[in-house]
């Protein structure tokens, strides 16, 4: 069904030299991620007889696409790897030096029509690190959240029976790198969008002069903040978000193709977080 492709990242660095890697060990089921020892257990898919463990090294960097600083091996860990995960890694001196997400591909056939108009797109393996997350974040949400609250919904991205997540390309969908798609419940038809923060507490939302906030989000529709570091989350009105911006009290921001709004931090007032009751699906007990 997926193809599997060799990716490694554009660079390896080992105490802030560029090196070639002599074992790199491809398409590593992550069975366990010890924070506090720094220690990834593994076992190679389709082998379960050839598994370890490995010490995360303190001293590998990794540089993901050109232009980019080199991020440290345990920082891309901690903020975007999961048990379940698919990866490739380099060992060196018997610890792990560098790891990063396996990409798969579906509908391989049509790769070209997909470089055309994606020629100035990220890399696909950066595109994997900052989006894997939010795929994930996205099926916990539904089914750990929205559930609960009796909504039926189901996440574009979604784990393999046995837990097992593949990171994976599809270029036969209309947006052939698709991040994520908004939870819309089958009941009530009520919509989700999920944004999720990796390292802040920001609620932050898109929003700009030329594509406001009100304009491209219906008021009875909800967002939920998902933070990961703290393993938590936040269910908020886009009505309660859009009157927040109104009064002129968020802060602002803007990248090179993004902008945004940042509605206070995890935990704040205003704009409220919702209690389960407040965002339960209307339609479930009819």
């Amino acid at each position: 069904m997926y193809q599997a492709e060799r990716w490694d990242p554009l660079e390896l660095r080992w105490r802030g030299q560029r090196y070639q890697p002599q074992t790199v060990v491809r398409q590593a089921r992550v069975e366990a991620i010890d924070l506090v020892e720094r220690t990834i257990s593994w076992r190679l898919l389709g082998n379960p007889h050839v598994n370890g463990e490995h010490h995360l090294s303190a001293l590998g960097h990794m540089v993901l696409d050109r232009g980019l600083e080199p991020e440290a091996t345990r920082t891309y860990v901690d903020i975007r790897i999961s048990i379940g995960d698919i990866v490739d890694f380099a060992v060196h001196d018997e610890d792990i030096s560098a790891l990063w997400l396996h990409v798969y591909y579906a509908h391989a056939e049509r790769r070209s029509a997909y470089a055309q108009d994606l020629r100035m797109q990220k890399s696909d393996a950066l595109f994997a690190a900052r989006t894997s997350p939010g795929r994930r974040a996205e099926h916990h949400i539904s089914e750990s959240v929205l559930r609960p609250a009796g909504h039926v919904t189901q996440a574009l991205h979604r784990p393999e029976k046995d837990g097992t997540f593949r990171f994976v390309i599809d270029y036969a969908v209309t947006d052939r790198r698709h991040e994520t798609s908004d939870l819309q419940c089958e009941l009530c038809h009520r919509v989700f969008e999920v944004k999720t923060r990796l390292r802040d507490r920001h609620r932050r939302v898109s929003h700009s002069r030329s594509r406001p906030f009100e304009t491209e989000n219906r008021p009875n529709n909800y967002h939920v903040f998902f933070y990961r570091h703290w393993h938590k989350y936040e269910v908020l009105s886009n009505r309660d978000i859009d009157a927040f911006i109104r009064d002129r009290q968020v802060s602002y921001g803007h990248a090179e193709v993004d902008a945004w709004a940042d509605v206070g931090d995890l935990g704040g007032r205003k704009p409220p977080a919702l209690e389960l009751s407040d965002y339960r699906c209307a339609a479930h007990d009819e």
